[in-house]
């Protein structure tokens, strides 16, 4: 998971840019395998390989993007997660047949305004992953790709605020500063 350390070397130039920014530099300690068999058995399936490889590494992660966190064993599943994905995600994403796919988060920030979560209907083992940040709908094939967008995105945050002498803030980022 390259992605993971490029987006916290970027977040870390950021934060260094602007100290105000809502963002985590220290991800969890690592889950057992115990704690993430528990999880997907009270799920009922199993996470996608890579984010139960993240989670055996960092049991989630604080403030990882824009001030989401990305949840740990002990926070997926929580029913307050999934209503916020109902809320912002199921109204303006629907399957082929039309129907509203089936979301578990796997992110959320603070004021459960941005989500990021997989569409765990997919039958393939690596779950595409939807997202809300700030006002910018995201949706990528898997976890890996989802945290190359990502670090795509920090990238070019930086490269405008290196060059601007201002920090590009999200609107999440920008309301808790003002």
């Amino acid at each position: 998971m390259d992605s993971l350390a490029e987006i916290r070397r970027i977040q870390t130039q950021l934060q260094l840019l602007a100290p105000f920014r809502d963002a985590g530099l220290v991800p969890e300690p690592a889950a057992t395998p115990s704690q993430l068999a528990r999880l997907e058995a009270t799920l009922g399936f199993e996470l996608p390989p890579s984010y139960a490889q993240f989670l055996l590494r960092h049991n989630g992660w604080r403030r990882f993007f824009d001030g989401v966190h990305l949840l740990g064993t002990n926070e997926i599943g929580h029913a307050d997660h999934a209503a916020a994905a109902r809320l912002l995600l199921n109204t303006t994403l629907r399957t082929r047949d039309g129907a509203a796919p089936k979301l578990v988060p796997f992110g959320i920030d603070s004021q459960m305004c941005s989500i990021f979560a997989f569409d765990v209907n997919c039958a393939s083992a690596e779950k595409p992953v939807v997202a809300w940040v700030g006002e910018l709908g995201i949706r990528a094939d898997n976890f890996p790709k989802f945290l190359e967008l990502l670090g795509q995105i920090a990238a070019a945050e930086l490269h405008s605020s290196s060059h601007t002498g201002a920090v590009n803030l999200s609107p999440n980022i920008a309301s808790s500063a003002a």
